[in-house]
């Protein structure tokens, strides 16, 4: 058994304690065990210092992830998500400088994140969502420039986005932030992320208005800014963002009239008065479209398609009744929801 290096134990109808024997098998590269176990983590997991994979989601293990985590230089995925864990992340987190992906979701833990997380600069994947995580973000996330994924929602962080550190984060695809208590403003430097493809900012308290950056992230395909206090108008750049499916900025204050969501390629002249949209651009994949709970007027200025599915934009005061009948869908609205 001493020669064991990978032990695997899924939906094998096991229960009981975890066993600590599992644990002084030193020659373990990987353990996933996803079946019946509960208990607690024991500080001997410390003592595997050759392994690379640990996965314990799905089990009933409760009480504090153990300080000798960090002794597992090695690792490079943990996930220990859909558990009982609780308390608060150890800072010796930040000795695991292998690790390309963290999933702790869906456990109790509270309290800060460390800010050794810093330190994992090889971490693609950080989840850490439905948690009751607290205070700031970190400035030191911005030392993390391999992150692919970062999903901190829902949990209970505040303050504002670190200025100087999210538009490190050039690899980042999927960013989630929403059902938090962030504040502050959006930062210009968020058009930095050129790779991002989802990002939620919903159910916080951001305020301001959007930076027009925004139209730099054109491999953006899910934009979700609602239920925030966002307010100016939304700008004119949002026409870049070529690759949007789904634009959800409903409940908040944004002010104006509404800016073109296709660019009109065959009129120069509506052109020339939208200098931060290029030729080509426009929402052509757009299927989804809220900007209800807002303050805007005008008409949904669609000079040439797209099919949008649904629309809402009720609530706006100033907006006539025939803000979408008016306007240029592919094959009209018909089979279309537009709910005014």
């Amino acid at each position: 058994m001493s020669s064991l290096v990978s032990i695997r134990l899924g939906e094998c109808g096991f229960h009981g304690e975890l066993p600590e024997d599992i644990l002084r098998l030193p020659g373990l590269h990987e353990i996933d065990v996803n079946t019946g176990f509960q208990g607690k983590l024991p500080e001997s997991i410390g003592n595997l210092e050759f392994l690379t994979d640990l996965d314990l989601h799905g089990l009933d293990l409760s009480a504090p992830i153990p300080n000798s985590i960090g002794n597992l230089r090695k690792l490079k995925n943990l996930d220990l998500s859909s558990n009982h864990f609780d308390d608060s992340i150890p800072e010796t987190i930040g000795k695991l400088v292998q690790l390309k992906s963290w999933v702790l979701s869906s456990n109790h833990f509270q309290g800060s994140i460390p800010s050794s997380i810093g330190n994992l600069r090889k971490l693609q994947i950080l989840d850490l969502s439905f948690n009751h995580l607290d205070g700031p973000l970190p400035s030191s996330i911005g030392n993390l420039r391999q992150l692919q994924v970062l999903d901190l929602s829902p949990n209970h962080l505040y303050g504002s986005i670190p200025i100087s550190s999210i538009g490190n984060l050039s690899q980042l695809q999927t960013l989630d932030l929403s059902s938090n208590h962030l504040d502050g403003s959006i930062p210009s430097s968020i058009g930095n992320l050129r790779q991002l493809q989802t990002r939620y900012l919903s159910c916080n308290c951001f305020h301001g208005s959007l930076p027009s950056s925004i139209g730099n992230l054109r491999k953006l395909q899910a934009l979700d800014l609602s239920s925030n206090n966002f307010s100016g108008k939304i700008p004119d750049s949002i026409v870049n963002l070529v690759s949007l499916e789904q634009l959800d900025l409903s409940s908040n204050s944004f002010r104006g009239s509404i800016p073109y969501l296709t660019h009109p390629n065959n009129i120069t002249s509506k052109f020339e008065e939208h200098p931060n949209s290029s030729p080509g651009s426009g929402l052509l994949h757009l299927n989804s479209l809220d900007f209800s709970d807002n303050l805007l007027e005008g008409i949904i200025k669609y000079s040439v398609y797209p099919p949008v599915i649904g629309v809402l934009i009720s609530s706006n005061e100033h907006i006539p009744n025939s803000a979408c009948a008016g306007n240029l869908f592919r094959n009209g609205l018909h089979g279309y929801g537009c709910v005014l």
